[in-house]
């Protein structure tokens, strides 16, 4: 068996871990980067996530289970009933926080950008879970 841990090095968020063993691959959670680390969630995986066989997931925290829609993953996902009633909970949730975050963004960029032409609205981007 070998164990590679993609995410959570250095930092306590990004939990990630890959598991290889008789041909099976296997990954423990697959956390989103938080906080300092945010940027991290567009670099790639270190792995080829559609190549995964299962993830089992530890708990329904988004630094555990934050990036488990990204990279072509498509097989079982495992983990205590609560858990499994949590995730989607805790990804809408999440991608309401990062939808609002986006627009106050491009909301603070359009008007630095306008100067004397007064403001705008913003839309969101439209996104489903």
């Amino acid at each position: 068996m070998k164990v590679t841990p993609f995410g959570a090095s250095g930092t306590v968020t990004g939990s990630c871990h890959f598991v290889e063993t008789s041909g099976f691959k296997l990954l423990l959670d697959c956390g989103l980067y938080q906080g300092q680390d945010k940027e991290k969630n567009t670099m790639g995986f270190g792995f080829e996530p559609a190549s995964v066989d299962a993830i089992v997931l530890s708990h329904a925290h988004l630094d555990h289970i934050g990036r488990l829609v990204a990279g072509g993953f498509s097989g079982p996902v495992y983990a205590t009933p609560p858990t499994l009633k949590l995730l989607p909970l805790m990804l809408e949730d999440a991608l309401k926080v990062m939808q609002e975050e986006a627009a106050r963004a491009r909301g603070a960029k359009a008007l630095l950008n306008l100067g004397s032409y007064g403001t705008r609205k913003i839309y969101p981007p439209s996104c489903s879970v």
